[in-house]
C-alpha cells in the first residue's frame, strides 16, 4: 500500500511538471523557439561533431572483433588488477574519449553478443562513459574558456577520475571474471559492419539531439518559472543546476559568469563527473534492455563527481606554475600508476591473508 501511495504521488508529480512544460510551449512560443534553436546550434555545432565519427569508429571496432585483438595482448596481469574483461578495457579505453553515449553503446553490444558480463558492464559503466576529448579541448576550453588548456585539463581530470574509481570498485568484478564465462561471437563482414555502424549511429546521433533539447528547454522553464515567482538565481546556481539536467547547457552557464577559474575548474569538474540527467538518461536508452543499474550507476558518478573536480583544481594549479604543462603530465602519470599500485598491493596483501586464514582453519 506505502508502494502504491509512492507510485502515485511520483507519477503525480511527473503528469504536473509535463502539463507545465506543455502550457509553457503553448503560451511562450516565441522564448520556446528560441530554446530550441539555441540547443540545437549547440547541438549542431559543438556535440554532433566531437560525437558522430567517434560513434561510427567505436561501433566498427566492436563488431570487428577489437576486443579479440585486445585479448591476444599480453595484458593478463593489468586486466586482473583493474577487474576489467579484454572487452570492459576496450570499452574503457574508446568511452574515455569517444564521448557520451559511446562507452554504453559499446558495453551494451558486448552484452547482446555474449562477450561480456552483465555484472562487469553495470560496474564499469560509470567509469566508460565520459565527455569527449574533441568537445572537452574543442568546445569547452578553446570557445567557450577562450583557452585550449583549460579544456586538456578537465579531460585529464576527467580521466584520472575514471581511472582511480574503475581501481576503487575493481574488488567487485574480480570474483565475476573468475567465475562468470563469456561467449565469443563470431565477426560480421566488413560491408555489413560498416552500413550497420553508420545506421545504428546516426539513430544514435538523432536521440541524443532530441535529449539536448529537450533538457534545454526544461532549463529555461526552470528558470524562467522561479522568476516569474521572484526566486534568485544567481550565476552559479543557474549554471550548477542547468549543468546537472545538461552538460553542454552547464558550460555554457559558466563561461559568461564571473567566477575565478580555480571555481570555474571546481564547479566544471563537478558537472563533468556526474554528467547530468540527459546523459542518465542516454545511457538508460541504450543498456537498460541488457545490464542497467541505476544504483550502480548513480554510486560510480558520484565517485568521479569526487574526483574529478579535486584533479581539476590540482592540474589548474600546476599549469600556473613555470613548465605547467610538464608537471601537469607528470601528476597525471603518477596518479594512474598509484591507483593502479595500490590496487595491485591490496590484491597481493588479500591474498596472501585470504591463504592464511585457509591453512589455519585446515
Amino acid at each position: 500500500m506505502i508502494r502504491q501511495k509512492k507510485d502515485g504521488f511520483s507519477s503525480l508529480l511527473f503528469l504536473l511538471a509535463v502539463i507545465w512544460l506543455t502550457a509553457y510551449s503553448v503560451f511562450m512560443p516565441g522564448r520556446t523557439m528560441e530554446t530550441v534553436r539555441r540547443a540545437l546550434s549547440v547541438f549542431v555545432h559543438s556535440v554532433l561533431p566531437s560525437l558522430a565519427l567517434f560513434s561510427v569508429c567505436s561501433k566498427l571496432l566492436v563488431k570487428t572483433g577489437f576486443a579479440d585483438r585486445i585479448s591476444a595482448l599480453p595484458l593478463k596481469t593489468f586486466l586482473k588488477t583493474a577487474g576489467l574483461s579484454p572487452c570492459g578495457f576496450s570499452a574503457f579505453l574508446i568511452g574515455s574519449f569517444a564521448g557520451f553515449p559511446t562507452g554504453a553503446a559499446m558495453l551494451a553490444e558486448f552484452c547482446e553478443r555474449g562477450e561480456i558480463s552483465k555484472r562487469e558492464a553495470a560496474s564499469i559503466l560509470p567509469f566508460c562513459n565520459q565527455a569527449g576529448a574533441s568537445f572537452l579541448i574543442g568546445t569547452v576550453g578553446a570557445t567557450l574558456f577562450s583557452d585550449a588548456q583549460k579544456g586538456v585539463i578537465f579531460f585529464l581530470a576527467q580521466s584520472a577520475a575514471a581511472w582511480t574509481g574503475l581501481c576503487l570498485t575493481a574488488f567487485f568484478r574480480r570474483s565475476v571474471l573468475e567465475s562468470e564465462n563469456t561467449i565469443a561471437f563470431s565477426r560480421i563482414s566488413v560491408p555489413r559492419a560498416v552500413s550497420a555502424s553508420v545506421k545504428e549511429s546516426v539513430s544514435a546521433m538523432l536521440s541524443v539531439c532530441g535529449l539536448v533539447v529537450f533538457f534545454s528547454f526544461v532549463n529555461t522553464v526552470l528558470f524562467d518559472t522561479c522568476a516569474l515567482l521572484g526566486l534568485p538565481v544567481g550565476k552559479g546556481v543557474r549554471a550548477l543546476l542547468g549543468g546537472l539536467m545538461e552538460l553542454s547547457f552547464g558550460f555554457l552557464e559558466l563561461s559568461s559568469s564571473a567566477f575565478s577559474m580555480e571555481a570555474l575548474l571546481v564547479l566544471g569538474g563537478v558537472l563533468l563527473g556526474f554528467g547530468g540527467v540527459s546523459v542518465f538518461m542516454q545511457v538508460l536508452e541504450r543498456t537498460e534492455a541488457a545490464f542497467y543499474s541505476p544504483v550502480l550507476y548513480f554510486a560510480g558518478k558520484l565517485l568521479t563527481g569526487m574526483f574529478c573536480p579535486l584533479f581539476s583544481f590540482l592540474f589548474f594549479v600546476l599549469s600556473e606554475q613555470k613548465n605547467g604543462e610538464k608537471l601537469i603530465f607528470v601528476l597525471f602519470l603518477t596518479i594512474l600508476c598509484s591507483v593502479y599500485l595500490l590496487n595491485l598491493l591490496k590484491i597481493k596483501f588479500f591474498s596472501k591473508k585470504c591463504g592464511k586464514m585457509k591453512r589455519n582453519a585446515v
